[in-house]
């Protein structure tokens, strides 16, 4: 059966706070110390004062553009849902099925803790982020598994 004619079993979002505010605070902090570094280097050239302006505005317009499609993308993919089938699970845009999990690994870093979720690292370098705290996926997942194998 294809993605489109299978009805999915189960589908949940990530927590959208947690993979926005993270991406967005060392998109801001970059972009300071980028800015700082610009003003420095103004410092040191001889230029009148509208150019130096000109200079400064351009490059803080640009600095804004970049963290405004910073946060744009990591919302974009932090809205994509993950999608559970009868025989894979879609994420990231991406269709795995049940048969190439290697493992089921429940992770959690200091910004899992404060933001109360967790990431499943499945093996191959896939990984489910920003998982809430109130969804026990990792058990879900392993009876799916289970059921497949069995299968």
């Amino acid at each position: 059966m294809e993605t489109m004619t299978q009805q999915p079993v189960y589908s949940f979002s990530q927590v959208k706070v947690r993979a926005i505010i993270p991406k967005a605070v060392v998109l801001l902090f970059l972009s300071i110390v980028f800015y700082l570094g610009i003003l420095l280097n103004l410092s040191f050239l001889y230029l009148r004062s509208s150019e130096e302006t000109l200079i400064k505005i351009v490059v803080l317009i640009f600095l804004l553009l970049v963290i405004a499609i910073g946060v744009f993308m990591a919302f974009r993919r932090a809205s994509a849902p993950y999608i559970f089938y009868q025989d894979k699970i879609r994420l990231h845009g991406k269709e795995m099925k049940y048969t190439d999990i290697a493992v089921v690994e429940k992770k959690q870093n200091f910004l899992d803790k404060t933001f109360k979720t967790y990431s499943l690292d499945l093996g191959n370098k896939v990984r489910m982020n920003h998982i809430s705290q109130d969804l026990d996926i990792k058990s879900y997942l392993e009876n799916i598994l289970r059921y497949v194998q069995n299968r």
